[in-house]
């Protein structure tokens, strides 16, 4: 199997409904996927349907993805895992719950999956506990939790627009880490 070490090919590929490309995507991100997923809906059976619909998504909206708008490929996939597991949790009638978290808040791989290149391995999370402690809960609460913007204000007791400021930055100081423009 090809490795797809550059994004825009690997987009391109993708976007030509590539098979090796589809399965580069699946193999090295759905584990990391997974582990957001889990630890959203804390359910394996909703997590395991969920995580094929999250994929079956990302397949059919990749041509909307676009560099240009600040997401990595990556943070692309998460926010759409993250905006679905939030619709399943809610079409469930079940309320997200926020909950004062002072741990780390990251995510785990589950073991069936295959994941060669996922976040601790491209070094995302050495680099996020690096940042500053207010910078690296936003992203610990809203990438890695899966929280919105709103429930990051109730549980931190931070004003909204403060909040979305916060993330900003450190997506600023990441970009500079990653030498993303």
């Amino acid at each position: 199997m090809e490795v797809f070490t550059d994004q825009n090919y690997l987009v391109a590929r993708l976007k030509a409904g590539d098979e090796e490309a589809c399965s580069f995507l699946y193999d090295n991100y759905g584990g990391a996927l997974y582990g957001l997923i889990i630890k959203m809906v804390q359910n394996q059976m909703d997590a395991d349907d969920l995580l094929q619909d999250i994929f079956h998504n990302i397949f059919l909206k990749i041509h909307s993805f676009d560099e240009s708008k600040g997401f990595s490929l990556y943070t692309w996939m998460i926010r759409i895992a993250r905006n679905k597991c939030i619709d399943h949790l809610r079409s469930k009638g079940r309320t997200i719950k926020i909950q004062n978290q002072e741990e780390n808040v990251s995510v785990e791989n589950d073991s069936k999956l295959s994941t060669h290149m996922n976040i601790d391995s491209i070094g995302l999370r050495e680099i996020v506990d690096q940042m500053s402690p207010d910078l690296k809960k936003m992203i610990d609460l809203f990438y890695f939790g899966g929280y919105t913007h709103a429930e990051i204000t109730e549980l931190t007791n931070i004003p909204l627009g403060t909040v979305k400021t916060k993330i900003r930055n450190a997506m600023i100081e990441l970009r500079k880490v990653f030498h993303i423009s």
